[in-house]
């Protein structure tokens, strides 16, 4: 994994002292797991990519929770355990995990570090619980605690103190959040909870356990549109050249594989069984290279 190779020109640097394989093995995994995202971090500054990926990989170690685990008083256990490993890493006590051991010298340099995780383990929680979310607030609520506060995390790391971009970075993650989970309605293969608002549901009189049979597939349309145009309701009003500064770039650039998705959505009239799992590697790359061209962030 190249663009997370050690640098031998910095001995001060802490991450000097992780093991290549380590890093190789998580930089493969969050590679598989989130593309896009990890795709991302290549376009921000070298010296930052460790970290952000540490960060990355911490996601997606507690995201895998709720697939992992049959009983949900398991899944509490499991996000219990983290809490606490957590709250020993940021005392500088590590025990049992590669991941609490390589984000100590980030808890060093980030105040703000230990509540964004812990945020995004409350978020991933969310995931276990068997009823529908009761309207789209609950569903804005869970993707701004992982996805949002996620890329708003990065943002911190990159760059020193520019709330704006702080805040747009957090919109951008919810919104590419809502995106996924959209269309993760379609996978009926994973353990997922169903994120369609029962409010909606009941309003249009369609059972929840009903809602992706192919009778009442106009109905998922319109309830899936609905979430989407409520997520980018603000987009628009986001200049498309907001910072300027290069370290924004990874977490900015995230704007241009939301407007496709959405674009994506609207092709097939918002139907997520139409929708591709993800964007094709190679056009996430043409992509985000004809954002940072255009100098779009």
């Amino acid at each position: 994994m190249l663009l997370f190779k050690q640098s031998q020109k910095n001995t001060n640097n802490p991450f000097n002292n992780i093991d290549q394989g380590l890093l190789d093995s998580i930089a493969l995994k969050s590679r598989k797991s989130d593309y896009e995202r990890y795709v991302l971090l290549g376009f921000s500054p070298f010296h930052y990519r460790q970290k952000l990926l540490i960060c990355l990989a911490f996601n997606i170690e507690i995201a895998e929770i709720s697939k992992k685990v049959s009983e949900p008083m398991l899944a509490n256990i499991r996000y219990q355990w983290w809490r606490d490993a957590l709250e020993s890493s940021h005392k500088g006590e590590h025990y049992g995990h590669d991941l609490l051991k390589n984000l100590m010298p980030i808890f060093r340099s980030h105040d703000n570090l230990q509540n964004s995780l812990l945020t995004l383990i409350d978020g991933h929680e969310m995931e276990i619980e068997v009823d529908l979310p009761i309207d789209t607030n609950e569903i804005f609520n869970y993707a701004e605690k992982t996805g949002g506060i996620l890329n708003q995390l990065f943002a911190e790391i990159l760059l020193d103190d520019e709330h704006e971009t702080l805040e747009v970075a957090k919109y951008y993650g919810t919104l590419w959040t809502i995106i996924n989970v959209m269309k993760c309605i379609a996978r009926k293969d994973l353990k997922t909870r169903l994120w369609l608002p029962e409010k909606q549901l009941i309003k249009e009189g369609v059972e929840p356990s009903l809602i992706l049979d192919i009778k009442n597939r106009e109905i998922l349309c319109k309830i899936v549109k609905e979430v989407l145009l409520e997520g980018q309701y603000y987009l628009s009003n986001i200049p498309t050249r907001l910072s300027g500064n290069p370290n924004a770039r990874s977490v900015l650039l995230l704007r241009g594989i939301i407007v496709k998705e959405l674009h994506n959505f609207r092709k097939v009239n918002y139907d997520p069984f139409l929708m591709s799992s993800s964007i094709r590697p190679l056009a996430t790359l043409v992509i985000l290279s004809w954002w940072l061209i255009m100098r779009k962030y």
